[in-house]
């Protein structure tokens, strides 16, 4: 059957797939509670303990969006394979750009008060 020009393709004839794989850094070592997303929806699941993810009914030709912080954000096209390994490789901006604060992270604009350094030399000892 033709399709007639100017007519919309229902998404409902594209298959959908279960996608697993494993996220890993460049040397290979797994991330944990990396986030994957399905491009255009609030579907997603995170990384696993060992770097492992699986997301149930993905269509085809979905694109998938793995993001985790300190690491560059990919998108990654599914073109209907069933097994996604993917690598991330480091953000060293984005890391230059959070501070680590005792219970949480601001970035550098955000932040406000003092900021200092401390060189770890030992001081002598000095009579009380």
């Amino acid at each position: 059957m033709p399709v007639e020009p100017n007519t919309a393709i229902s998404k409902q004839n594209i298959p959908a797939i279960s996608i697993s794989g494993t996220v890993t850094d460049t040397e290979g070592e797994p991330l944990i509670g990396v986030n994957i997303q399905i491009k255009g929806t609030t579907i997603g699941t995170s990384s696993d303990f060992d770097g492992n993810y699986t997301l149930n009914n993905v269509e085809e030709d979905a694109t998938l969006v793995f993001s985790y912080v300190g690491y560059q954000k990919q998108e990654v096209a599914v073109d209907g394979k069933a097994v996604l390994n993917i690598q991330m490789a480091t953000d060293a901006q984005m890391l230059e750009e959070l501070v680590v604060v005792g219970y949480g992270t601001q970035k550098k604009v955000n932040l406000t008060g003092a900021v200092s350094t401390l060189n770890v030399v030992p001081f002598p000892m000095l009579p009380v």
